[in-house]
């Protein structure tokens, strides 16, 4: 089990500013069209939005197509007039919406044959069963969050700026998954 900590330690608390920094320093750089800025932009989320989609999609092809909304959405963004707090937010937000848009449309994709065998070949065969056979009861909403929060990372307050919905609700949610059963 995890224990969360109820405050945040003085080192934390002068990191956070410092962070918010840097991040406003360098969506400037993205808004002012900085070639190595793009780069780098690229060269850290690309790994961890094609996993966030690959779980999502069958295949290769609806991976690549979605990537490439994904990206066109993200630079009209970040050239659009709204001032940009938090990187990892709106990227997560775009990705969020076109992926829930995408698996309205399409089947499931944990059902489908090609899916399964994608994903045992890609890791092992006993948690990723279970982690998928869990995952498979949830609505493609609960399935989107459960991905983002335990595969991508991204943390409770992130998770709930990316859904618009309050921390505390997502907490409840998140617990209740642990014990839905499988």
């Amino acid at each position: 089990m995890h224990r969360y900590l109820t405050h945040v330690t003085g080192r934390l608390r002068s990191y956070l500013p410092t962070q918010k920094r840097r991040d406003a320093h360098f969506v400037r750089q993205l808004c002012d069209g900085d070639g190595d800025a793009w780069g780098q932009l690229l060269d850290h989320w690309s790994p961890h939005l094609y996993s966030y989609i690959s779980y999502n999609v069958v295949t290769e092809a609806d991976v690549r197509r979605l990537m490439r909304l994904i990206l066109s959405d993200l630079i009209q963004t970040l050239i659009g007039e709204q001032p940009i707090e938090h990187l990892t937010v709106v990227i997560f937000r775009i990705a969020y919406r076109h992926l829930l848009r995408y698996r309205r449309q399409a089947p499931d994709p944990f059902s489908h044959p090609l899916w399964q065998r994608k994903q045992a070949a890609a890791t092992g065969e006993t948690l990723p069963n279970y982690f998928f056979q869990h995952l498979q009861q949830f609505s493609p909403e609960v399935q989107q969050l459960l991905l983002l929060r335990y595969l991508c990372g991204v943390t409770l307050p992130e998770l709930a700026q990316i859904v618009g919905q309050p921390e505390e609700l997502l907490t409840r949610l998140l617990s209740r998954t642990r014990f839905y059963p499988s």
